[in-house]
């Protein structure tokens, strides 16, 4: 899909001690926006002559990018508070949709290095949102932007953008727990699911399409096994023992099949992406069945956390130093710390 963007020659803001303020009484603000999604409302505007209206409720496809501040408002290393104003006049009420508030490099086409993120999605009710933002050191075009998940219609106005210093919390003494309730949640009933049918099974194995130990991405060769044996049921796919890498922005996707099983035979179906936010989906999918096999994170390539060690502790308990023990060896240097 081709995204339209454009960005306006004068800048409708303003900077003062409260912090630079995007009011749109005259154009879009300067930003980077999408002219199908973003324009100027002057007819029914939350405040003053003029607001940011964004609707994606012809032609929007799951995830639409607006509009976004201009690069150099949000610096490297800096902490910010941010406020506007919003009202979310319809949205799409077959799907999860919302207005999605968030700070992302403009070079970024993820969410991997978000460094916040607010949904709105209170119809008819405009309200008046205020968040703290911590932008990371690099990369340097952090930018505060409004996406849409699915189809949704919207008002913004008035988004304020003021430097905000970190300031230590005192820890709070641990209050005494409350008490548990007599009778506590017991779960769902017991229910039956249908196995997968076995009578006139086919048995495929995956390496018979190119599924590898020794490959550094099995993807697409999985998918394409999947694929084929969709058409084969009742069927039944494994994998040889072992560790099978996987990569790219894809799940592996078992979608719409029917008396099937995949076994893994205790392999390791181990993934480092570079975006997406599924590694291994199931969809639609009916007297299925999916076991011995492990779902892992490539963590010497990739960290997704560090364990800290306990240096000191202030005489009154306030506040304490803590140093991560792995940072200096974190294959990618841009790690994110959060609280």
């Amino acid at each position: 899909m081709k995204t339209q963007l454009v960005t306006t020659a004068a800048l409708a803001l303003c900077v003062s001690a409260a912090g630079t303020v995007f009011d749109f009484e005259k154009d879009l603000g300067g930003g980077r926006y999408d002219r199908r999604y973003a324009k100027l409302n002057t007819a029914t505007p939350l405040s003053g002559s003029g607001s940011l209206e964004i609707d994606t409720r012809q032609g929007g496809g799951e995830w639409n990018a607006a509009w976004s501040l201009p690069k150099g408002i949000l610096k490297s290393g800096e902490s910010y508070r941010i406020t506007f104003r919003v009202k979310v006049l319809e949205k799409q009420q077959d799907a999860p949709a919302h207005l999605l508030v968030l700070a992302r490099p403009l070079s970024a086409s993820h969410g991997l290095s978000d460094a916040g993120m607010v949904t709105l999605e209170n119809v008819g009710k405009a309200e008046f949102v205020t968040f703290r933002l911590n932008i990371p050191k690099a990369p340097d075009d952090y930018s505060l932007q409004f996406h849409t998940h699915f189809k949704v219609h919207a008002l913004v106005d008035e988004i304020t953008v003021t430097p905000a210093k970190l300031e230590a919390v005192p820890a709070q003494p641990q209050a005494e727990p409350a008490a548990l309730p007599e009778k506590l949640p017991s779960g769902a009933r017991e229910f039956q699911v249908d196995p997968a049918e076995k009578r006139k099974q086919k048995i495929f194995n995956a390496k018979e399409f190119g599924v590898s130990a020794d490959s550094p991405d099995n993807t697409a060769a999985l998918q394409k096994a999947i694929d084929a044996v969709r058409r084969k049921t009742p069927a039944k796919l494994v994998l040889d023992p072992g560790v099978y890498r996987f990569g790219g922005d894809k799940p592996v996707l078992f979608d719409a099949i029917t008396d099937f099983e995949f076994d893994g035979q205790g392999a390791t179906l181990l993934f480092q992406r570079t975006g997406g936010r599924q590694l291994v989906a199931i969809h639609h999918c009916m007297r299925s069945e999916f076991r011995n096999f492990t779902i892992d994170w490539d963590w010497e390539s990739d960290p997704l956390a560090s364990v800290v060690k306990l240096e000191s502790v202030s005489p009154k308990l306030e506040t304490v130093r803590v140093r991560f023990l792995d940072c200096d060896r974190f294959p990618k240097q841009e790690v994110r710390a959060a609280d």
